[in-house]
């Protein structure tokens, strides 16, 4: 009398799970990293748009006039509306993001440094712009 034995031991089956459930946990961890790294991504360079336009409205401003903008020195702003507001600065671009900038030096040379900020699980981090602006009218 012959034994035929057909399919597969216990073993070898719990051996294939284990195998294709590391396969699997590893494809997940990789599409988490991923997700979060393009997410980091997306947030820096919508803080650098941010500090931009940040910059770019203080450029308009020490445009208009020289002698008001530059009286601000040694202050620092929220400028999330874009207005000249002081005191503290919640996160309110995008909901995440919050855009200071900082006026530091003396006529006729004035250091701006525009800072926006963000929150993720990994932390606080930021883009931060710098440029000098002079009266050159």
């Amino acid at each position: 009398m012959k034994s035929i034995k057909n399919g597969q031991s216990l073993v070898e089956v719990v051996v294939a799970l284990a195998v294709a459930g590391l396969v699997i946990l590893a494809i997940i961890a990789g599409v988490t990293v991923a997700i979060r790294n393009a997410t980091f991504a997306k947030n820096q360079t919508l803080a650098t748009k941010f500090a931009q336009e940040g910059m770019e409205w203080l450029r308009s401003q020490q445009d208009k006039d020289w002698a008001a903008f530059a009286v601000r020195a040694g202050q620092t702003f929220c400028l999330n509306n874009l207005t000249w507001s002081t005191g503290s600065c919640p996160f309110a671009l995008g909901g995440i993001f919050k855009r200071q900038a900082v006026l530091s030096g003396s006529e006729p040379r004035l250091e701006v440094r525009v800072t926006v900020s963000w929150q993720d699980t990994a932390g606080t981090h930021q883009s931060e712009l710098t440029s000098y602006f002079s009266k050159w009218q």
